[in-house]
């Protein structure tokens, strides 16, 4: 009976345990705010949205917490006049405590129960000073006219940069599976090999380029949604659109395709790169790439593919989609009946000519 009991006492116990794991719990020690509300903040994309407010006590103590876990990517605290005041990562561990004092940030940043944020503190305050030695250096090579001087300061922000490097390496190799090394395998660029290892022993441009594009998604998995909580993914996405896809439609179709296709394993990841090549594309910057807006309509929107969007936007969507559909360039224009010089009605494609000028007026 003793026994049957223990393990019912057992099998509870092991239940509640589970179960106070469960969502997050995030306990903070901030000062010096006190009766007041502070946030917590996370990156999407180029934006930023708050996920939750605590109402710290009158020793500085409050308590983010809530019963389903928070999607993994960087977040910040945010004080009450609505500034950003230091970030962490939240991945897995999601259930530890932090103290900080405002008049010592990041220095004073310390955070318990999250080894994650543990290594995360010590990168960022590393990164900091190195950042700030790195600038001085500049700031002295932009008003130094002393050719000595000069070198002595490139080779110093040479030294520091390839200083830093080493370090995020050092930090990858021993914990390739966290968090903050998936964030350093998604700055990572491609490095072009020397020009004595490119073919025919010297430097080739358009091996240069292709060995770049090709290699500049490597070490980024699009089925990784915690990136899409970074202010790192985005630019990168921008970068790849702007300098390394030919601007025309059917080149931009396909990368688009490609990387939908490697994301759509992953819900959140497949949204975020629907709205994303939504937006870019439904108004363009450049003449033409609207019909890459069609595509996307045509194969995925119009299709059920992207339910997550909203009625009203769907609707805006297809009117938007299906005005464009008989406008896109390299499309035949529609037939328009038209008068000629000698005011005789005309239509266009009766039109038999070299070249037809038409003329567009408007009376007012």
């Amino acid at each position: 009976m003793k026994q049957i009991l223990l393990s019912l006492f057992l099998h509870l116990f092991i239940g509640s345990v589970l179960l106070a794991q469960t969502g997050y719990s995030i306990r903070v020690n901030i000062k010096p705010f006190k009766n007041q509300y502070l946030y917590l903040g996370y990156h999407y994309g180029k934006r930023k949205a708050l996920a939750d407010s605590t109402l710290v006590d009158a020793n500085s103590k409050g308590i983010f917490k809530g019963s389903k876990p928070l999607a993994g990517g960087i977040y910040f605290i945010v004080s009450p006049q609505k500034q950003i005041l230091f970030e962490l990562l939240l991945d897995k561990q999601q259930n530890f405590s932090i103290t900080a004092d405002t008049s010592d940030l990041p220095g004073s940043v310390k955070f318990i129960g999250t080894p994650d944020n543990a290594l995360f503190q010590a990168y960022t305050l590393r990164i900091n000073k190195a950042g700030r030695e790195v600038t001085a250096a500049q700031q002295a090579l932009a008003t130094t006219g002393n050719p000595a001087e000069q070198k002595s300061l490139q080779q110093k922000i040479q030294r520091l940069n390839q200083q830093m490097t080493r370090y995020r390496d050092s930090i990858e190799k021993r914990n390739p599976n966290s968090f903050l090394s998936a964030l350093f395998r998604a700055m990572k660029e491609p490095v072009i090999p020397p020009a004595a290892k490119q073919p025919g022993g010297k430097y080739d441009t358009l091996y240069a380029f292709h060995y770049f594009k090709s290699n500049y998604w490597k070490d980024i998995s699009f089925t990784d949604d915690r990136l899409i909580r970074t202010p790192i993914f985005e630019p990168r996405l921008d970068k790849y659109y702007k300098d390394l896809v030919a601007p025309d439609p059917d080149s931009i179709n396909r990368e688009v395709d490609h990387i939908l296709l490697m994301a759509r394993t992953n819900p959140e990841m497949f949204k975020y790169l629907m709205v994303y090549f939504v937006q870019k594309y439904i108004n363009p910057e450049y003449m033409g790439q609207d019909a890459v807006f069609v595509h996307l309509f045509e194969k995925y929107i119009n299709t059920g593919q992207a339910e997550f969007f909203t009625d009203q936007y769907k609707k805006i969507m297809s009117d938007r989609a299906y005005s464009l559909m008989a406008n896109l360039i390299g499309n035949p224009a529609a037939n328009l009946d038209m008068v000629d010089s000698a005011g005789k009605p005309v239509q266009l494609y009766d039109v038999k000519a070299d070249f037809t000028v038409i003329c567009f007026w408007d009376p007012t």
